[in-house]
């Protein structure tokens, strides 16, 4: 964070009057952190979610008996819940309590990752030549984000992986810059790390692969191939280990978890009325309850899966939609929600599913201030997936940092489909960002181009 401030005030397209107000910001920054980490002193209960405590049980497991499993080993074991969470969050909660007898650090750890975060961001704008005031807005706008704020000072994984994509972005840029073959190992070691940290990233070797595939074509280097096996690796390994322990070769349970629990009772409820969605899946867990092990269990929710989503296609293409557009535009309702420890009977879902004439009633069951800030919030957020589909489109910079902005945000996009929410963008929020710059140069030129022409035609 030094070298940005070193960077940044001693430029010389930085005014004294800019660096005053940049200062300014970094105080503002500073305070807002500090107040939301005292806030989570106060009230330690708005730490923590479900997924937390799963973190926090697979820590404490590793730390007791050597093994991540996300539930109680005093109780009958469930093979699912040894690859529910993949190893790396709760290897570093576990550091925690093991160095300090508490996981508060990590929220600490976080902030340095954030802090890190904004660093890498700065260098990456540097690489694509964005003016330093540019440069300024755009990693002001990632630390004061909400939902940044947020999930720094949860027991989250978001963070975290959030900071090894920013990572392997930066290490990218500096490979397209310099050449070096140490950047791009590091770019890898990076991605295979999000994988362990998150099991969404557990695919992505595979579009790695193939932007890899055309950074050798670029350079025709056979190392660069080589390299590119790194998170596959990682992906493999952690596979294996659970083939170990539960003789089913696959990487996460994560995926047939979230299968049986949300998305086959939303795609039934959003057909067919939630009483029925209700009748279904008790139906059908008395017929998991048959099934021999985790991978005979697996395979029969997949293919449930797969026919109740063929059964109400219309259900399964409209909340791919809906998840598509929640995922961008997503103001993070929730995220305040579960900081402030307030309940909430108004889901993003219920608004995308109800008549014109009920939106405004369902809004206002939300606190006025709050309403303004998830307005101005969801602006912000319609900016920046605008800017994407402009640096998508429009864009003629370098084609492999293009190429790889657009893997990433396309990927994430596609694994989360129906469960798009405000916290799944967050992890790839930086690779959003950076393509705002962009967006800004094309709105100014568009504007001089408009003026000049208006000029011109009262002559």
């Amino acid at each position: 964070m030094s070298q940005i401030l070193s960077r940044l005030f001693h430029s010389s397209s930085c005014t004294q009057r800019s660096c005053r107000r940049f200062g300014w910001t970094l105080a503002a920054v500073l305070v807002l952190y500090c107040t939301a980490f005292s806030y989570g002193l106060l009230f330690p209960e708005t730490r923590f979610t479900t997924d937390s405590f799963e973190y926090i049980q697979s820590a404490n497991n590793f730390l007791e008996e050597g093994v991540f499993y996300s539930g109680s080993l005093d109780q009958p074991i469930d093979p699912m819940l040894y690859s529910l969470r993949t190893p790396l969050y709760p290897f570093i909660i576990s550091l925690s309590i093991y160095v300090t007898q508490s996981p508060i650090w990590v929220v600490l750890f976080q902030l340095l990752l954030t802090l890190l975060g904004a660093y890498f961001l700065w260098e990456i704008l540097a690489f694509l030549n964005c003016k330093t005031l540019t440069a300024s807005v755009v990693v002001t706008c990632y630390l004061l984000y909400p939902a940044q704020v947020i999930y720094t000072n949860l027991f989250m994984a978001e963070i975290t992986l959030q900071f090894l994509l920013l990572a392997s972005l930066y290490f990218c840029t500096r490979f397209l810059k310099t050449g070096h073959l140490g950047n791009l190992a590091l770019m890898n070691i990076c991605l295979g790390l999000a994988a362990l940290a998150k099991p969404i990233m557990m695919y992505f070797w595979i579009p790695n692969l193939l932007f890899h595939g055309f950074l050798f074509w670029r350079n025709r280097r056979k190392s660069i191939l080589v390299l590119a096996l790194l998170p596959a690796c990682c992906v493999f390994l952690w596979s294996y280990r659970n083939y170990s322990l539960t003789h089913y070769f696959h990487f996460s349970s994560i995926k047939t978890y979230n299968m049986l629990r949300y998305n086959m009772r939303s795609l039934v409820r959003d057909s067919h009325g939630s009483s029925e969605a209700d009748q279904i899946r008790k139906e059908f867990g008395k017929r998991l309850e048959g099934a021999s092990d985790l991978a005979a269990s697996s395979r029969m929710i997949e293919a449930e899966f797969a026919r109740t989503a063929l059964a109400n296609w219309k259900s399964t293409v409209g909340s791919y939609i809906e998840g598509t557009l929640t995922l961008f535009l997503d103001p993070g309702r929730f995220d305040i929600y579960q900081f402030l420890g307030w309940d909430s009977d108004v889901r993003a879902g219920d608004i995308f599913r109800s008549e014109l004439t009920a939106i405004p009633t369902l809004l206002l069951k939300i606190p006025i201030p709050i309403l303004i800030h998830l307005f101005l919030v969801g602006l912000l957020n319609l900016f920046i997936a605008t800017a994407f589909v402009c640096f998508l489109v429009k864009s003629n910079g370098r084609p492999e940092f293009k190429l790889y902005v657009v893997l990433v945000v396309l990927y994430m996009v596609a694994v989360a489909g129906p469960t798009g929410v405000s916290r799944f963008r967050l992890s790839f929020m930086p690779f959003l960002l950076v393509t705002t710059p962009f967006f800004g140069e094309y709105l100014y030129q568009r504007w001089k181009e408009i003026r000049k022409s208006g000029t011109k035609g009262t002559r």
